[in-house]
């Protein structure tokens, strides 16, 4: 039985898959422009994809109305969150501790990367169900 972080039970499916998604979110203090985006594919993507993260998407916010009222929408964020998937947790643990040893991220990437958004980045782990198409 898996628990929800309030304790509740909630309907489980079968085992969890073993790979693992890795969720990277950066904020940044006004919208995410077209000049970011570039700079992602141009200077971070090469380097994640180095050290075996592979982006599967890039996404981040839409400042338009909310035209459907029942869905809950932040106002006032600037995100930009790029998805990798890894075949198993091993497989994203030795992507974060090669990033971490990289040179060219350390001493190129980074430091422009922190020049670019506001505050330190959020990682989130997430494990696919057995029904995710990202298994």
């Amino acid at each position: 039985m898996i628990r929800t972080r309030d304790g509740a039970a909630a309907a489980c499916d079968g085992a969890a898959a073993p790979s693992r998604v890795l969720v990277t979110l950066y904020f940044r203090d006004r919208p995410f422009d077209q000049a970011f985006a570039d700079f992602f594919d141009r200077q971070s993507r090469p380097v994640l994809t180095e050290t075996g993260a592979t982006p599967l998407a890039c996404l981040q916010t839409e400042h338009a109305e909310n035209t459907f009222p029942a869905l809950p929408v932040r106002t006032g964020e600037n995100v930009f969150a790029w998805l990798a998937r890894f075949p198993s947790a091993a497989l994203l643990d030795d992507h974060l501790r090669q990033i971490e040893r990289s040179a060219e991220w350390r001493d190129r990437v980074l430091p422009a990367l922190s020049a670019l958004i506001t505050g330190l980045p959020q990682r989130l782990r997430l494990a696919p169900t057995t029904r995710s198409q990202l298994r």
